[in-house]
Formats: structure tokens, C-alpha cells, sequence
């Protein structure tokens, strides 16, 4: 490799001039840098010439570092800068002969390579006149000739035809073309044609980075491809591109999430098995020593050897801590890590005894470790079952909340089809309408992005969801240029469009919720859930507290940086059109919030007939926050009052957390009722069930209004 540049950098102040570039040159090849002004082509060709230091990277000639040997690979380098650096009262003959003398050529073959060079570029004839009375076209061939003194291997050429006339420009290139067979050259220029016709590869630099490399007949035929796009078909393209790009990043993003919960699972039950097994090897180990005829040796080792795989445990203890914190779930509980520490320290105890001689605390220190090792096994079991019933519930409860508003979010642009249907153009509602279409889709957006968290734990949600959301998305800006063209023929195609969308939508989150609600039935079947005299919280779907706490958490992040986004704007102007769809989203956001937390409440009044004070508080506090929003108003109240909410949601997440720790402790009786007519009962449920059956099962043709106020019946009401 004549030139090879890796990673170069170059930055003035907080702009990248040259922006992380790497390529390579091959001998006997001319290259060409083509871009606009301001690419970076001049700030690159100064830095390979060892004119200018880079920010960072390294640039070798001929193996050697521009920055480090600078003399040697120099020597491999002749330079002709945008401007030539040329003495304008010194003749051309002598203005070589002294670069002959600073690029160290003999003294006595420098005339003779001097009459070369000049023959070689045309300007033996104005050997003896003085270079400010050259033309431009001799000026520059008097630039090359100096570049081209002590015979460099590469000679770069920053933009040689700038300034010239057309007669000349074809003189320079020409010059060039011959100059190509003897040496490396590598020429800048922004003009397409010239690169084209002069050179093997061309790179393309725009921005300060390289975003091209190929050759001119390959970059023609895609010049001639993008040119028989019409511009609107080129932004379609484009578009597509960019959704099919934010898809792939959105299934990246949920696989990684999917993978780390699969993970830790395995690694629990992985450490539960071994825990188990442990167990009952040190179970064996306690009845060997009491066995006559025992090598107390034998023993002492292998009980040794059962601390040691103990010890080892107790890191991965601590690495599913770590997983747990990262996939914001409950740690390991006190009670394991207080039986950690006894098991700890009854096989030390056990070792100690073994060596004494005393084996039957030995063996007493033997089974307690052991009991204690089952008892940490059937835990870590036990936390795999419940926390993947209570993900299936909240996932539930999320995706019915998510249904509800998907068919809200239907019937509300069915209303406003109807009211675009009959208003005159010149009617002050009009705005109105373009206004509560831009809400819908701020809510719409919101959903989509609870969708997109939802599906980062749960598997079984469908990906083809997502891309009924961005077609729905995508629809929806239409509409809204369309209220700005004031185009009712198109806006009721687009809104007619939508509606159908949404439908479809609701039907397949339907669906899947269904599914899920089959699996959790199937989760607690197996499990003898369904046999507990208690259900667990959660088992009706509700939100919990824990979910909700971390939804608000996540709002306040997106208002605090909100918050200083719009203070390094300063002007207020600036935020424009896109802070006010933020204000509604999140305004949406928080009425979500808001809801979710109202049917927790409702479903705790309802279990015990309370529903706590500071709940309300709350509900009424994230009321204000929404109003707030929606006449976007973000001040420093507002935060403060955002903090005092997730505040008061971690203090009663930790209250009820202690209410269950309660709950589990107290001893229940039995209580059987006594029935006056057990068998009538009995007879009236079955036909209960019987009417559920037909109500639930029968098929009925419905129109779309009917169908999606059934759905709604049903998640509101049976379920």
C-alpha cells in the first residue's frame, strides 16, 4: 500500500471537519476525493501531506507515520495545495532548482532533473520569465512541476483545475493523465465530471465523512438510476428504509430483553438443581460418618469439597442479584440470604467438628446445613413460578388497559369522521378537528409505546402489531397534512383508512390477550394454583403497584429532560410544532397512569373495602400534571410535584409489599359453610355456566360499532 489512513480525525473546536475516515491507496492508480465545499477533501489532503495534525488516527506513507517520521515519509509525498506555493519573483527555472535544494536532491544532477520536470510539464518555454507574469494555467503547471521534484512515488493534488479557463482545464487534465503512468496521484475536485474522466476510484466525503467508494462507472450507473426516480418516489424509498430500519432496531431492542429474562431463568433454575443436589450430597456425606470403619480423612475432604461448591454458589447468588436489579425485578428475599449465611456457617461448623472428632454435632451441623440448602433450593423455585404468574398477570392487565384505549381511540375517529363529513371549510371548528386528530395520534403513539415495552418480557406478543401501528402512524401525518391542505376528500379516504386500521388492531390485541389469559389459566393449573384457599394478588389482572411506580418513573425522566431541552433552546420559539406533540403525548402518558391507577384502586375497595388515602392523593395530584401538560405549562413545580407522586408510589409499594408479608404469616381456620340445599345450588350454577357458554362461545354477526362494543363488554365487565 502506497497510502493507508486509519480512523483520522480532525476537529476545530466542536466541529468535525474530518470525521473518523479510513481507506487505503494502491501504486499506479489515480484516485479521486469528490464532494461539495465544506467536505472536508482540503482538510484531508493537508493532513496526508503533514501540513496539518489530526485530532486522532494514524496516516502511513510507504509504512511510515505522517506525524512520527514526518522526514522520511515526506520524501515519498509531492504536494500541490489548492493555492500553489509560488514565488512570484523568481523564475520557474529557479523557484525548482531552490525546492530541488529544500527537498535535498544532489547538487549536481539537480539542473538536469529540473529540465526534465519542465519538459515534462510544458513550461520549458517560460523558463526564465518571472512567475507573476505567468498565466494561471502556467502558475499551476508550475505548482505540479515543483510537487513532482525528488521523484515522489505519490503526488496529491488539492482541486488543480480551480480558476482555470476550459483550454487550460483540458491541458491539466491531460497533464494529469500522463503524470498517472509513473506515479500515484490523488486528486480532490467537487465537479462530478472531471473525477469521472480522470480517475480509476473515487471516494466521496460529505459532512467530514466517507460515505462512498467505487468506480466512476459504478457511481454513474447509480447517478443514472437515482435520476430516473422521481423525487417523491426517492422520499418513499427513503422512508421505507428508515421504518424498515427503526423496526429492525425495535426487535433488536425487545430480542436483547427476551434474551437477559431467558437467561436469568435458566441460570435460577440451574442454581436451584445445584442446590438440590447439593443437598442431598451432603445428606449422604452426614450418614457416612456415622458408619463404623469411616476414614475420618476421607470425610473431612469431602465435606472440604461440599463448602467449596457452596462458596461457589454464593457468587452466582450474587450475579442473579445483579440481573434482577438490571431487569428492575425483586431481589433475592432476606429470608434466602439469612439461610445462605447459616448454611455458611453450619458447614463450617461441620468441618470443624469432623476434624475434632466430634461427629455427631457433626452430623446435627451436617442435616442443618442440608435442610437449609433444600429450603433455599424450593425458594428460588418458588420465585421462578411466582414472578413469571405475576409478569403474566400485569402483562394482562397492561394489554387490557392498552385495548381499552385502542378502543377508545376507534370510536372517538369514527366521531370525528362524521363531524369532517358535514363541516364547511370556513367553519371555525375545522381547526378543532385537525387539533383532536393530532390528540389521537399522541395517544396512539403512547400505546404503541407501552405495546413495545410489554413485548420486551412477553414473547407471545405478535411483531406484526408494531407494523400496524407505524401504518397507522404513517396515516395519520397524512391526515394531518391534509387538514393543513384542507383537502376533505382526502381526509375522509385517510380517516376512513384509519378506522379500519384501528379496528383491525383491536381485534388482534383481542386476540392476544386471550392467549395470554390461556397461558396464565394453564401457568396456575399446573401449578395447583387454582387449589390455594388465598389467591395471590394479581390473579384478577389488576396493575400493581410496582408497574405503575416504574411507568411514572419513566415519565418524569422524559419531563426532566424536556425540561432542559427547552433551557439550552432558551427561546421558547424554537420548540415549536414538536414540543406540542410531546405535551400531548405525555399528557396522554400520564392519563394512562392516571386510569391504571384508579382500577387498582377500585380492585382494592373492592377486596377489603378500602382504598387508601394517599392513593387518592395521588390520582389527584397526577390530574393536575395532566392539565399541566395539555396547556404546556413545565415549570419547577410541576417537577416537584411529579417527585412527591413517585415518592408516595414507593411508599405505598413498600406498605402493601408488607400487608402480603402479613397476610402470609397469619394462620387461617377453615371455614365450611353449611348449606341448607348444597344439590340446588349446584344445579343452579351448572346452568349459570351453561348461559356463560352461549353468551362467551356463540358466534354472532355484528357490524363494526356492535363488534367492538362486545369486545369492550367483554375485558370491562366478564373478565
Amino acid at each position: 500500500m502506497e497510502v493507508e489512513v486509519r480512523n483520522l480525525t480532525k476537529k476545530y473546536d466542536n466541529h468535525l471537519a474530518v470525521d473518523d475516515i479510513s481507506f487505503s491507496i494502491e501504486t499506479g492508480k489515480i484516485y479521486g476525493f469528490l464532494g461539495p465545499n465544506g467536505a472536508g477533501k482540503s482538510t484531508t489532503m493537508n493532513i496526508l501531506a503533514g501540513c496539518l495534525a489530526a485530532t486522532n488516527g494514524q496516516v502511513l506513507i510507504h509504512n511510515h507515520d505522517i506525524f512520527e517520521e514526518q522526514k522520511e515519509a515526506k520524501r515519498h509525498i509531492g504536494y500541490l495545495p489548492e493555492l500553489p506555493p509560488l514565488y512570484l519573483d523568481m523564475t520557474p527555472k529557479d523557484f525548482l532548482v531552490f525546492v530541488s535544494e529544500i527537498r535535498c536532491v544532489p547538487k549536481a544532477q539537480r539542473l538536469m532533473d529540473v529540465s526534465k520536470i519542465m519538459n515534462r510539464t510544458g513550461i520549458s518555454e517560460v523558463a526564465n520569465r518571472l512567475i507573476g507574469q505567468l498565466s494561471k494555467g502556467y502558475r499551476q503547471r508550475v505548482g505540479i512541476a515543483q510537487a513532482l521534484i525528488g521523484n515522489p512515488e505519490v503526488i496529491i493534488l488539492d482541486e488543480p483545475t480551480v480558476g482555470l479557463d476550459p483550454a487550460q482545464i483540458i491541458e491539466i487534465r491531460e497533464l494529469i493523465r500522463q503524470l498517472g503512468k509513473d506515479h500515484t496521484i490523488l486528486l480532490s475536485s467537487h465537479i462530478l465530471s472531471e473525477v469521472s474522466e480522470l480517475c480509476d476510484e473515487v471516494m466521496i466525503l460529505s459532512k467530514g465523512k466517507l460515505v462512498a467508494r467505487d468506480t466512476p462507472e459504478k457511481l454513474g450507473e447509480m447517478q443514472k438510476l437515482i435520476d430516473s426516480i422521481s423525487q417523491q418516489e426517492l422520499k418513499d424509498r427513503v422512508q421505507d428504509l428508515k421504518s424498515s430500519l427503526e423496526q429492525l432496531e425495535d426487535n433488536l431492542d425487545r430480542n436483547l430483553e427476551l434474551y437477559k429474562e431467558l437467561v436469568l431463568q435458566k441460570e435460577m433454575f440451574e442454581t436451584s438443581e445445584k442446590l438440590k443436589e447439593l443437598s442431598q450430597k451432603q445428606i449422604q456425606v452426614a450418614e457416612e460418618s456415622e458408619k463404623i470403619g469411616t476414614d475420618p480423612k476421607n470425610q473431612i475432604a469431602k465435606q472440604a469439597d461440599i463448602r467449596k461448591e457452596f462458596e461457589a454458589l454464593q457468587s452466582t447468588f450474587d450475579s442473579l442479584d445483579r440481573q434482577n436489579s438490571e431487569l428492575k425485578r425483586d431481589s433475592l428475599s432476606d429470608s434466602f440470604r439469612d439461610n445462605e449465611q447459616k448454611t455458611n456457617n453450619e458447614l463450617k461448623k461441620a468441618e470443624e467438628n469432623l476434624a475434632k472428632g466430634r461427629n455427631s454435632r457433626a452430623k446435627k451441623n451436617q442435616n442443618e446445613a442440608a435442610e437449609k440448602m433444600q429450603s433455599m433450593s424450593n425458594e428460588l423455585n418458588s420465585m421462578l413460578e411466582e414472578e413469571e404468574q405475576e409478569s403474566l398477570e400485569e402483562s394482562i392487565a397492561r394489554l387490557r388497559l392498552i385495548l381499552q384505549n385502542v378502543l377508545e381511540s376507534s370510536f372517538q375517529q369514527e366521531r370525528l369522521l362524521g363531524l369532517t363529513s358535514h363541516i364547511d371549510l370556513n367553519d371555525p371548528g375545522y381547526i378543532q378537528l385537525g387539533s383532536e386528530q393530532r390528540m389521537l395520534m399522541a395517544g396512539l403513539e403512547v400505546m404503541h409505546d407501552s405495546l413495545k415495552e410489554l413485548s420486551k418480557r412477553e414473547s407471545s406478543i405478535p411483531p406484526f402489531l408494531f407494523s400496524l401501528f407505524r401504518q397507522i402512524d404513517e396515516t395519520m401525518q397524512s391526515l394531518l397534512h391534509q387538514f393543513g391542505d384542507r383537502k376533505i376528500s382526502a381526509i375522509l379516504i385517510g380517516q376512513r383508512s384509519a378506522m379500519t386500521d384501528i379496528n383491525n388492531l383491536a381485534l388482534l390485541l383481542s386476540e392476544a390477550m386471550s392467549n395470554l389469559q390461556r397461558q396464565s389459566n394453564m401457568n396456575m393449573m399446573s401449578s395447583g394454583s387454582c387449589k390455594n384457599a388465598k389467591p395471590r394478588k394479581g390473579n384478577k389482572g389488576k396493575p400493581s403497584l410496582k408497574s405503575l411506580r416504574q411507568a411514572q418513573e419513566q415519565l418524569n425522566q422524559q419531563l426532566q429532560k424536556m425540561n432542559q431541552l427547552g433551557k439550552s433552546n432558551g427561546n421558547k420559539g424554537e420548540q415549536s410544532q414538536q414540543s406540542g406533540e410531546q405535551f400531548s403525548r405525555l399528557a396522554m402518558e400520564q392519563a394512562m397512569i392516571r386510569r391504571e391507577l384508579e382500577s387498582y384502586m377500585k380492585s382494592v375497595q373492592d377486596e377489603s373495602g378500602l382504598a387508601g388515602e394517599e392513593l387518592k392523593k395521588i390520582t389527584k395530584d397526577m390530574d393536575k400534571t395532566e392539565n399541566d401538560l395539555v396547556y404546556k405549562k413545565l415549570s419547577n413545580f410541576t417537577l416537584e410535584r411529579q417527585e412527591k407522586i413517585l415518592t408516595r408510589l414507593l411508599e405505598s409499594e413498600r406498605a402493601e409489599q408488607e400487608r402480603e408479608k402479613e397476610e402470609r404469616r397469619e394462620s387461617k381456620t377453615g371455614i365450611i359453610d353449611q348449606e341448607s340445599n348444597p344439590f340446588q345450588k349446584l344445579r343452579y350454577n351448572e346452568s349459570k355456566r351453561k348461559g356463560d357458554d352461549v353468551f362467551l362461545r356463540e358466534k354472532l354477526k355484528f357490524n363494526s360499532f356492535f363488534h367492538r362494543k362486545v369486545i369492550l363488554y367483554e375485558h370491562n365487565t366478564v373478565k
